[in-house]
């Protein structure tokens, strides 16, 4: 699927690096870009969950070349913007109740936060990223970001039906003749967005995703024999990271 090149300036309005020409462009574009407002959305909720994310006012008052926005600059953002704006600037001061719900850390994390976190979205037909909730449907794409205080080269992450049947999400597995590995990731607090929302056909009653942080590029074969091996049906990788959640099946 081919994204739109328009999603950098996303981007880099959540980043603070936006100019004010951009800002505009932006605003303008995400009328008539459903990717694009998909992007958005999922950005939001990421910005909610991550404690050294620019505020809405600086984000906005950057974009538009002013750093403490005041009273006046909101009410010309929201006349000249209109629905758009009114929708962008609600979303950004009233985070959802749900983004509490998808957290999903290690054991042992440190006391000022966890060392290694993994959130789960939800994508369903209508295209927009919700924090994953006790169950799924089995059509659901899912999408995910990440947390790497622990300075942890690469990431796998898959599911495990309660039939012991493997779900690859990162790094994708569609090609048996293949054998992919952990992808790279970045170290830090900041929390980090893995692009594509992916869905597989869903089998079972419930299933467990898991996320595994390592030092090592391991396969996707090296994984499924850990888990084979394994009586609960986990993955036992020295030296590993590794975080999980259980999510119900809905038929």
């Amino acid at each position: 699927m081919s994204r739109c090149p328009k999603e950098k300036l996303v981007d880099a309005h959540f980043s603070g690096a936006i100019s004010t020409d951009g800002e505009k462009e932006m605003r303008s574009h995400l009328d008539g870009c459903a990717g694009c407002r998909e992007r958005y959305d999922r950005q939001l909720i990421f910005a909610s969950l991550d404690p050294n994310a620019l505020s809405a006012k600086e984000r906005l008052g950057r974009g538009l070349g002013v750093r403490e926005p005041r009273a006046r600059f909101w009410t010309w953002a929201l006349a000249g913007s209109a629905a758009v704006a009114l929708a962008m600037i609600a979303a950004m001061l009233v985070p959802g109740e749900d983004t509490q719900n998808k957290l999903f850390f290690a054991r042992g994390s440190r006391a000022d936060g966890p060392s290694v976190r993994l959130d789960i979205f939800t994508v369903g037909a209508d295209k927009k990223p919700a924090a994953a909730k006790g169950e799924l449907r089995p059509t659901d794409e899912l999408a995910f970001a990440y947390l790497n205080r622990a300075g942890k080269k690469h990431l796998l992450v898959f599911a495990v039906s309660d039939d012991r049947q493997v779900y690859w999400y990162h790094p994708a597995w569609r090609d048996p003749q293949k054998n992919p590995t952990a992808i790279t990731i970045r170290s830090g607090a900041k929390l980090h967005e893995l692009p594509e929302a992916i869905s597989h056909p869903l089998k079972g009653k419930s299933l467990t995703v898991f996320g595994v942080f390592v030092d090592r590029p391991l396969s996707v074969r090296d994984v499924e024999q850990s888990i084979q091996k394994s009586k609960h049906g986990r993955p036992n990788i020295t030296g590993a990271l590794v975080v999980e959640r259980r999510l119900g099946l809905r038929r």
